[in-house]
């Protein structure tokens, strides 16, 4: 979901970003409650579409509180 939010904005000439990096907070269900994108230069309109997909992130179920990570995707 992130490359369909990158292509799209790339298409606009917006997002010449090469990898960014996101900070998640996972709740034991494995569903994302919250993400945060690290690199100031994006465009709102690149956080809109990944806020809109988020659903779509899905971790395997856990015990205990829920987990903050940083993860880094590629882009192109």
């Amino acid at each position: 979901t992130v490359q369909e939010c990158h292509k799209r904005e790339a298409k606009t000439g917006h997002m010449m970003i090469p990898k960014i990096y996101l900070r998640l907070t996972v709740e034991p269900s494995g569903v994302v409650s919250s993400f945060e994108v690290e690199e100031k230069e994006v465009p709102a309109s690149f956080n809109k579409c990944l806020e809109g997909k988020k659903d779509r992130w899905k971790f395997a179920p856990f015990e205990g509180n829920a987990v903050k990570m940083r993860q880094g995707f590629v882009l192109g």
